[in-house]
């Protein structure tokens, strides 16, 4: 979920720089010159990745797949490396860069360089801890559920409900990429395991859950969701029938598999942190390094700079 969050973000700014340039892309079939025709295929792009994650629809507003998740699946992660490479090949066969104005070469230069990366990080796709201390599905789901997913009518209400039943999809996915990073050796560090553990327990804590006459925080909001809608009384009561059940047969069963798989791997907990003590961790660093900096400046090089930086500020 995060990492797509940053992807988008940075099409954000290539869609504003789009949509600042004056020369931006018509919708009409007519192409003029080449900064036309490339701000018309960023666009497309930018639209695509929109009508594919609902997720990311539900971060702009849109209401449309607003019952789904998007796809944490293997599969999927390969079929967006391969439209990445489509998506980049397209790009360099079909646009002149040196005959683009400037505004749209700054655009270009995002688009290859968040596309690029994308391409180079899929090799390490699994040298990340998805659940960890800071975020993951385990606090991702019900944040989002609490804060992005409006609820204006039934149809809104039965679309949380319908979410709350494949979450257990989504659980499925990051269990399988768990146990794909415990054969590389890939294991979060000690300190992170009782932070995961306990967002897990409290998501599951209270009604529907347990018998303790406190409302569990996704039912809590739910139920605060449903009550605001001027709706017929058994219609709300139906509404909150099929949220309880969503939750006992559906969220309770995959936050349990998650916490006893968890409890099972922290047996094997590392006791270091950091890349470099991952598999192939020099270069990982390298390549994060180059995604955060932008530059191909070495990890040495960087830390030097640090110094003397350190020594400038000092002697000043």
């Amino acid at each position: 979920m995060d990492d797509r969050k940053g992807i988008i973000v940075l099409f954000i700014i290539v869609l504003g720089m789009i949509l600042l340039n004056p020369n931006k892309a018509s919708l009409e079939p007519r192409v003029v010159d080449d900064s036309e025709k490339a701000n018309a295929f960023f666009e497309k792009v930018f639209q695509d990745r929109i009508d594919r994650s609902p997720e990311f629809k539900m971060w702009l507003g849109i209401k449309e797949d607003q019952g789904h998740w998007d796809d944490n699946s293997e599969r999927a992660s390969k079929v967006d490396l391969a439209r990445t490479k489509r998506e980049l090949s397209w790009l360099e066969r079909n646009i002149a860069y040196d005959k683009l104005n400037e505004q749209t070469q700054l655009s270009h230069d995002l688009f290859v360089f968040e596309h690029e990366r994308s391409i180079a990080n899929y090799k390490y796709r699994y040298h990340n801890y998805p659940l960890n201390q800071m975020h993951g599905l385990q606090s991702g789901i019900p944040a989002d559920l609490i804060s992005m997913h409006k609820v204006n009518n039934i149809q809104d209400a039965q679309n949380y409900i319908s979410r709350l039943r494949r979450s257990q999809t989504l659980f499925k996915h990051v269990l399988i990429g768990l146990e794909k990073r415990r054969a590389k050796g890939i294991i979060p560090p000690e300190f992170v395991f009782p932070h995961v553990l306990r967002d897990c327990r409290n998501v599951i804590s209270n009604e529907p859950f347990e018998k303790t006459g406190i409302p569990s925080t996704l039912l809590a909001d739910f139920t605060k969701k449903v009550n605001a809608l001027d709706i017929k009384i058994r219609q709300r009561d139906r509404l909150l029938v099929q949220a309880n059940k969503a939750l006992v047969k559906h969220v309770q069963p995959a936050y349990e598999e998650l916490i006893t798989y968890f409890e099972n791997l922290q047996n094997e907990a590392s006791q270091t942190d950091g890349v470099w003590d991952l598999p192939d961790g020099v270069n990982f660093y390298n390549t994060r390094l180059a995604n955060i900096t932008t530059t191909d400046l070495t990890a040495e090089e960087i830390h030097n700079i640090g110094l003397q930086e350190v020594d400038r500020i000092h002697a000043e």
